[in-house]
């Protein structure tokens, strides 16, 4: 999911979530984009993965947004700078410790 310029969350693979809006989604560097640059189709060039990681790099709530995505299971598309395979490792990484 990504924040829209209204608060809430869009998300492609499931229309609109009913997961509680978050106050750190106002200041994510992503709000109000396109959300399609971080639900990127499988086999896509990593160029887009790169680009959508760009946003994410300086963000202020990067570390909230991906404890969001961990909290939450999401698995689809980019969120605190990492790809789903990449969060399920941190999140086996943390089951495991």
């Amino acid at each position: 999911m990504v924040p829209t310029r209204d608060g809430r969350h869009a998300c492609p693979e499931c229309g609109w979530a009913s997961r509680p809006a978050q106050s750190w989604v106002t200041r994510a560097n992503c709000r109000g984009m396109d959300i399609n640059v971080f639900f990127l189709e499988r086999g896509v060039n990593p160029t887009h993965v790169r680009d959508a990681k760009k946003v994410c790099s300086g963000c202020e709530v990067k570390a909230e947004c991906l404890d969001y995505a961990l909290r939450y299971s999401i698995w689809y598309g980019i969120w605190g700078g990492t790809t789903s395979t990449e969060r399920k490792k941190l999140r086996w990484a943390r089951n495991a410790s």
